[in-house]
Parts: structure tokens; sequence; C-alpha cells
């Protein structure tokens, strides 16, 4: 969450400030993880004011990263960061359902159910240090992956649209071919 804040996500963000403000190549700029419970994906989702734009955009993005690797983080913008992260967790913490989400997943993962309500408690130059080290390790060029959500050729949705038909078909034929023969069983508690 602190490099998303760090990166991409808000006015501050040194992305934000290079590619939408000063550049004005990107419309916008986001980042997020995705949790996959034991391993995270961190993602970089953007909108180019041009397609011509895209490979610019990415090279920034990796000589931001680079430079955090080589020079830190200013105290500055790692407190910015964080506490942006922690009020957007504490966020999430109102809602019930995201709450009960959270405190399960945790719980099967640490076997601590206070650990939602611990979570924002470490040591802010260890995890200065861990931010560094993280890109460091995983944001590396060779091991990152790219998609591309592209404007569709006129001369491709012809054959887009017969694929989604045969697609459709094959759903229907998986899906409603079979009825239940068995009752469902009850709930237990």
């Amino acid at each position: 969450d602190v490099i998303g804040y760090v990166l991409a996500n808000g006015k501050g963000a040194r992305l934000q400030k290079i590619l939408v403000d000063e550049k004005e190549i990107a419309v916008s700029i986001h980042a997020m993880s995705y949790d996959l419970f034991d391993r995270e994906v961190f993602f970089f989702q953007f909108k180019p004011k041009k397609e011509e734009y895209i490979a610019e955009i990415k090279q920034i993005i990796m000589q931001e990263i680079n430079d955090i690797v080589q020079n830190g983080l200013s105290n500055k913008e790692f407190r910015r960061a964080l506490k942006l992260a922690q009020v957007e967790y504490q966020q999430m913490l109102e809602n019930t359902q995201q709450q009960a989400y959270v405190i399960g997943k945790s719980f099967i993962a640490t076997g601590d159910e206070e650990y939602p309500f611990t979570y924002c408690d470490y040591d802010g130059e260890t995890l200065h240090k861990d931010v560094v080290e993280t890109l460091k390790t995983y944001f590396r060029v060779t091991i990152c992956h790219e998609g591309n959500v592209l404007s569709i050729p006129e001369s491709d949705k012809a054959y887009l649209d017969q694929l989604q038909k045969e697609s459709d078909e094959l759903d229907t034929k998986i899906l409603f071919g079979k009825e239940r023969s068995s009752e469902i069983a009850p709930g237990s508690y």
C-alpha cells in the first residue's frame, strides 16, 4: 500500500506528478496489489492520452522504481504514503463485510484474530527499508509482466463477435445441460 501511494496513488505520488501533471502523457495512473493469500501481484494501471505514449510511460515507471532503489525515499515522501495507507486501511475496517473478510483471512494466515486491528503497528524505520528492498527485489524489469487493453480495430470486430457467440453457446451447453437430481444439503453451523 505504501509503494502504491509513493509511486502512483494521489496527487502527491511521483508518477501522478510526472505522467499526468508535468508531461501530460497519461490521463490517470493507479497502483494496487492483488492479494492471492500467500502471494500478491502488484499492478500499475494507467490511461495514456495516446497509445503511442505507452512505451514512454512504462519507461518512466521503471525509472522511478530504479530511482527509489538507488537513492531511497525521502522521509517526507515515506510519511505521506504511510499515513495515506493507514487511513485507507482504517476506512476499510469501517465496512463490516470487509472487516469480516479481513478477520477471517488473517486468522487463517496468522492464527491471530486481532491481527487486522494491529496491522498498522509496525516500526516505521523498518518499513521504510522494507519498501526499498521490496522494490529492489520484486520490481525488476526482467520479472515484470504487462497487459494492454487497446481499441479493437474495425477489421477484427466480426471475428471477435463470432468467438463470443461460440463461447456463449459452449457456456450454455455446459452450464444448462445438466439438472440437479439430488437435494441441496442444509446449512450447518
